[in-house]
Protein backbone atom coordinates (compact mmCIF):
# COMPACT_ATOMS: atom_id res chain seq x y z
CA UNK A 1 0.00 0.00 0.00
CA UNK A 2 1.53 3.57 -0.88
CA UNK A 3 1.76 5.75 1.49
CA UNK A 4 -0.52 8.98 0.83
CA UNK A 5 1.18 12.38 2.30
CA UNK A 6 -1.65 14.38 3.84
CA UNK A 7 -0.95 17.97 4.04
CA UNK A 8 -3.81 19.75 6.32
CA UNK A 9 -4.41 23.71 5.77
CA UNK A 10 -6.32 25.13 8.41
CA UNK A 11 -8.15 28.25 7.52
CA UNK A 12 -8.03 30.53 9.88
CA UNK A 13 -10.80 33.47 10.82
CA UNK A 14 -9.62 35.90 12.93
CA UNK A 15 -11.45 38.63 14.02
CA UNK A 16 -9.59 42.04 15.51
CA UNK A 17 -12.72 43.51 17.95
CA UNK A 18 -12.52 48.09 18.18
CA UNK A 19 -13.15 50.41 15.75
CA UNK A 20 -10.85 51.45 12.81
CA UNK A 21 -10.71 55.09 12.70
CA UNK A 22 -9.19 58.05 10.88
CA UNK A 23 -6.95 60.40 13.18
CA UNK A 24 -8.67 63.74 12.25
CA UNK A 25 -5.83 65.88 11.13
CA UNK A 26 -5.74 69.27 10.89
CA UNK A 27 -4.50 70.65 7.57
CA UNK A 28 -4.16 67.15 6.23
CA UNK A 29 -2.61 67.57 3.15
CA UNK A 30 -0.03 69.83 4.62
CA UNK A 31 -0.63 73.02 2.81
CA UNK A 32 0.82 76.35 2.94
CA UNK A 33 3.87 78.84 1.32
CA UNK A 34 6.96 77.16 0.26
CA UNK A 35 9.49 78.90 2.82
CA UNK A 36 12.72 77.28 4.82
CA UNK A 37 11.83 76.92 8.82
CA UNK A 38 8.42 77.14 8.56
CA UNK A 39 5.47 74.69 8.81
CA UNK A 40 2.37 74.50 7.39
CA UNK A 41 -1.03 76.13 9.33
CA UNK A 42 -2.27 73.54 12.12
CA UNK A 43 1.53 72.84 12.76
CA UNK A 44 3.88 73.14 15.37
CA UNK A 45 7.66 73.38 15.03
CA UNK A 46 9.92 70.85 17.22
CA UNK A 47 13.18 72.49 17.60
CA UNK A 48 16.07 70.65 19.14
CA UNK A 49 18.79 72.59 20.71
CA UNK A 50 17.53 75.51 19.04
CA UNK A 51 18.50 74.10 15.50
CA UNK A 52 16.21 74.56 12.34
CA UNK A 53 13.32 73.68 11.91
CA UNK A 54 11.13 71.65 8.95
CA UNK A 55 10.56 73.36 5.66
CA UNK A 56 7.14 74.08 3.43
CA UNK A 57 8.49 72.28 -0.18
CA UNK A 58 8.76 72.43 -3.00
CA UNK A 59 11.52 74.85 -3.71
CA UNK A 60 13.67 74.74 -0.97
CA UNK A 61 17.42 73.69 -0.48
CA UNK A 62 16.69 72.08 -4.24
CA UNK A 63 14.02 70.29 -3.74
CA UNK A 64 11.69 70.32 -6.51
CA UNK A 65 9.92 66.67 -6.15
CA UNK A 66 6.25 67.99 -7.39
CA UNK A 67 3.51 67.67 -4.65
CA UNK A 68 1.25 63.90 -4.23
CA UNK A 69 -1.46 66.56 -3.25
CA UNK A 70 -2.42 69.95 -3.46
CA UNK A 71 0.37 72.44 -3.71
CA UNK A 72 2.82 71.73 -0.83
CA UNK A 73 4.41 68.93 1.40
CA UNK A 74 6.50 69.48 4.19
CA UNK A 75 10.54 68.22 4.77
CA UNK A 76 12.68 67.48 7.78
CA UNK A 77 16.19 66.26 8.21
CA UNK A 78 18.34 64.28 10.69
CA UNK A 79 21.85 65.30 11.15
CA UNK A 80 25.22 63.80 11.84
CA UNK A 81 25.17 64.85 15.17
CA UNK A 82 22.10 62.63 16.26
CA UNK A 83 19.60 65.71 15.94
CA UNK A 84 16.80 66.45 13.67
CA UNK A 85 13.98 68.12 12.97
CA UNK A 86 10.48 67.46 13.82
CA UNK A 87 6.76 68.27 13.85
CA UNK A 88 3.58 68.37 15.65
CA UNK A 89 -0.13 68.56 15.97
CA UNK A 90 -3.16 68.61 17.97
CA UNK A 91 -5.43 66.29 16.17
CA UNK A 92 -9.17 67.73 15.81
CA UNK A 93 -10.33 64.81 17.73
CA UNK A 94 -8.37 63.16 20.39
CA UNK A 95 -7.63 59.19 19.78
CA UNK A 96 -9.85 56.79 22.38
CA UNK A 97 -7.86 53.96 24.06
CA UNK A 98 -10.72 51.46 22.94
CA UNK A 99 -10.34 52.27 18.97
CA UNK A 100 -7.65 50.92 16.46
CA UNK A 101 -6.55 53.82 13.78
CA UNK A 102 -4.86 53.88 10.27
CA UNK A 103 -4.24 56.53 7.90
CA UNK A 104 -2.30 56.41 4.28
CA UNK A 105 0.79 59.03 3.79
CA UNK A 106 2.72 59.48 1.20
CA UNK A 107 6.65 59.55 1.74
CA UNK A 108 9.15 59.92 -0.43
CA UNK A 109 13.57 61.42 0.20
CA UNK A 110 15.57 64.01 -2.25
CA UNK A 111 19.02 63.25 -3.76
CA UNK A 112 19.58 66.96 -3.13
CA UNK A 113 18.40 69.03 -0.12
CA UNK A 114 21.46 70.58 1.14
CA UNK A 115 23.54 67.51 1.38
CA UNK A 116 21.19 65.83 3.92
CA UNK A 117 21.13 62.38 1.28
CA UNK A 118 23.90 60.65 3.30
CA UNK A 119 21.42 57.52 3.91
CA UNK A 120 17.48 56.83 4.34
CA UNK A 121 15.35 57.58 7.44
CA UNK A 122 12.81 55.81 8.91
CA UNK A 123 9.63 58.13 9.66
CA UNK A 124 8.60 57.89 13.04
CA UNK A 125 4.94 58.72 14.42
CA UNK A 126 4.41 59.61 18.36
CA UNK A 127 1.21 60.37 20.32
CA UNK A 128 1.42 62.61 23.04
CA UNK A 129 -0.79 65.09 24.95
CA UNK A 130 0.95 68.05 24.18
CA UNK A 131 3.04 69.72 21.53
CA UNK A 132 6.12 67.39 20.51
CA UNK A 133 4.74 64.97 23.82
CA UNK A 134 6.69 61.78 22.47
CA UNK A 135 4.45 59.42 24.94
CA UNK A 136 4.30 56.46 22.90
CA UNK A 137 5.99 55.50 19.47
CA UNK A 138 2.78 54.48 17.75
CA UNK A 139 4.54 53.69 14.53
CA UNK A 140 7.47 53.74 12.07
CA UNK A 141 8.10 53.07 8.53
CA UNK A 142 10.23 50.84 7.06
CA UNK A 143 13.59 52.83 5.56
CA UNK A 144 12.07 55.70 2.87
CA UNK A 145 14.57 55.30 0.08
CA UNK A 146 12.68 55.96 -2.71
CA UNK A 147 14.47 59.14 -4.37
CA UNK A 148 12.22 61.97 -6.16
CA UNK A 149 8.97 59.68 -6.62
CA UNK A 150 6.17 59.20 -3.57
CA UNK A 151 5.14 55.99 -2.31
CA UNK A 152 2.13 55.83 -0.12
CA UNK A 153 2.61 54.30 3.23
CA UNK A 154 -0.38 52.34 5.43
CA UNK A 155 -0.38 53.74 8.93
CA UNK A 156 -1.77 50.98 11.36
CA UNK A 157 -1.57 51.43 14.70
CA UNK A 158 -4.04 49.96 18.31
CA UNK A 159 -4.09 52.37 21.01
CA UNK A 160 -4.08 50.35 24.39
CA UNK A 161 -3.68 53.03 27.34
CA UNK A 162 -4.90 56.61 28.07
CA UNK A 163 -5.95 58.90 24.97
CA UNK A 164 -4.24 60.47 22.67
CA UNK A 165 -4.68 64.40 21.82
CA UNK A 166 -0.95 65.11 20.00
CA UNK A 167 0.60 63.60 17.28
CA UNK A 168 4.72 64.71 16.86
CA UNK A 169 6.26 63.62 13.26
CA UNK A 170 10.35 62.89 13.19
CA UNK A 171 12.68 61.17 11.65
CA UNK A 172 15.04 58.09 12.54
CA UNK A 173 18.14 56.54 12.08
CA UNK A 174 18.31 52.63 10.87
CA UNK A 175 22.02 52.62 12.61
CA UNK A 176 23.12 53.53 16.12
CA UNK A 177 25.76 56.14 14.19
CA UNK A 178 23.46 58.90 13.17
CA UNK A 179 24.02 60.36 9.43
CA UNK A 180 21.91 62.64 6.89
CA UNK A 181 18.85 61.61 6.06
CA UNK A 182 15.62 63.68 4.97
CA UNK A 183 12.17 62.92 4.87
CA UNK A 184 9.26 64.26 2.45
CA UNK A 185 5.70 63.71 3.62
CA UNK A 186 2.78 64.91 2.19
CA UNK A 187 -1.05 63.90 1.93
CA UNK A 188 -2.36 62.52 4.47
CA UNK A 189 -6.06 60.63 4.17
CA UNK A 190 -8.09 58.00 5.65
CA UNK A 191 -7.37 54.31 4.69
CA UNK A 192 -10.58 53.05 3.87
CA UNK A 193 -9.48 48.89 3.66
CA UNK A 194 -10.36 46.14 6.00
CA UNK A 195 -8.71 45.84 9.30
CA UNK A 196 -11.17 44.72 11.59
CA UNK A 197 -11.61 41.40 9.84
CA UNK A 198 -9.39 38.36 8.03
CA UNK A 199 -10.65 35.61 6.99
CA UNK A 200 -9.48 32.70 5.17
CA UNK A 201 -6.03 32.94 6.17
CA UNK A 202 -4.37 29.17 4.72
CA UNK A 203 -1.47 28.60 7.16
CA UNK A 204 0.10 24.87 7.04
CA UNK A 205 -0.20 22.63 9.77
CA UNK A 206 3.97 22.45 9.42
CA UNK A 207 4.35 26.31 9.65
CA UNK A 208 1.82 27.57 12.75
CA UNK A 209 4.40 30.61 12.99
CA UNK A 210 3.53 32.16 9.67
CA UNK A 211 3.37 36.23 9.80
CA UNK A 212 0.57 37.96 8.23
CA UNK A 213 -0.90 41.75 8.62
CA UNK A 214 -3.91 42.82 9.80
CA UNK A 215 -5.03 42.14 5.80
CA UNK A 216 -4.42 38.23 5.66
CA UNK A 217 -1.33 38.86 3.73
CA UNK A 218 1.88 37.08 4.89
CA UNK A 219 5.01 39.02 5.80
CA UNK A 220 7.79 37.51 4.68
CA UNK A 221 10.60 39.13 7.10
CA UNK A 222 9.71 40.19 10.90
CA UNK A 223 11.94 43.22 10.49
CA UNK A 224 9.90 44.46 8.13
CA UNK A 225 6.72 45.35 10.08
CA UNK A 226 6.48 48.78 10.99
CA UNK A 227 6.94 49.36 14.76
CA UNK A 228 3.33 50.10 16.70
CA UNK A 229 2.01 47.86 13.74
CA UNK A 230 -0.44 44.84 14.21
CA UNK A 231 0.16 41.67 12.96
CA UNK A 232 -0.31 37.84 13.29
CA UNK A 233 1.18 35.26 15.09
CA UNK A 234 0.38 31.52 16.18
CA UNK A 235 -3.66 33.00 15.55
CA UNK A 236 -3.26 35.75 17.94
CA UNK A 237 -2.75 39.42 17.27
CA UNK A 238 0.30 40.70 17.96
CA UNK A 239 1.71 44.40 18.14
CA UNK A 240 5.35 45.62 17.41
CA UNK A 241 6.78 47.36 20.08
CA UNK A 242 10.37 48.87 20.43
CA UNK A 243 12.62 46.74 22.10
Amino acid sequence: MKNILLTISLFLTYTIYGQNSYPQFQNPSLEGISGINVVPAGYTNCLLSGLSSPDIQPGIWNVFLQPSDGNNYVGIICRGNGTWEGFTTQLNTPLLDKDNYSFLIDLSTSNKYFGYNDSAATLKIWGGNFDCDKKKLLWESSPINNINYWRTDTVIFARSENNITHITFEPGYTTSMPYKGNILIDNIRPYNGTLVRVEDIKISNRNKEILFDILGREIKNYDLIPYGSIYIKNRKKQIKIVK
